[in-house]
């Protein structure tokens, strides 16, 4: 008995992480295939942020709320009944209701924008489970995105110019309109 019990601890703590990680692992494959689109540089994941979801998810799970923390990250939060990495998806068809032409801050819109935010380099994950039953998750990025006048060169459309190409091709067409 105690050889079998030993076993399934030792097996355990080698599981469990690979289950967890593989959790962050999907949510920030999502962000990153969204990112993509959008000519927005990878994220990776932060342990230290991804432990701090965590522990937010318990609470905000344990009080049934989507109260935001308060701290030097952007946080985007979600329940859903099941898949929780449905959540960056539900995240970023918050775009239906950007306009890139005059860009800002929505309510409407900010964990699309959070998401795609150009500056933020990493991003953490956590979820937890309500006694309901209802999947509480949190992502948290750094640095903060959702900045005031910086939406333009942070948040880019489908397919959208890196802001350092940009100068590329200007240059491009000045060389060519000179040397016609």
């Amino acid at each position: 008995m105690a050889v079998n019990q030993n076993f399934c601890t030792f097996l355990l703590f080698i599981l469990l992480p690979a289950i967890h990680g593989d959790f962050e692992n999907s949510v920030l494959d999502e962000h990153n295939r969204y990112r993509a689109k959008h000519n927005t540089p990878k994220l990776t994941l932060n342990a230290d942020l991804s432990s701090g979801c965590a522990s937010y998810a318990k609470e905000i799970a344990a009080k049934n709320s989507l109260d935001h923390s308060i701290g030097n990250y952007g946080e985007n939060l979600c329940v859903r009944s099941s898949n929780p990495v449905e959540c960056v998806k539900m995240w970023y068809d918050e775009m239906k209701d950007y306009d890139f032409k005059k860009p800002k801050f929505s309510s409407a819109t900010g964990h699309f924008t959070q998401m795609l935010w150009r500056s933020s380099k990493e991003m953490g994950v956590g979820k937890a489970k309500s006694s309901g039953g209802l999947i509480y998750v949190v992502a948290r990025y750094k640095p903060a995105g959702n900045v005031v006048g910086k939406f333009k060169e942070n948040v880019l459309p489908l397919g959208g110019t890196k802001p350092e190409c940009s100068y590329l091709i200007m240059l491009l067409w000045v060389i060519l309109f000179l040397f016609k």
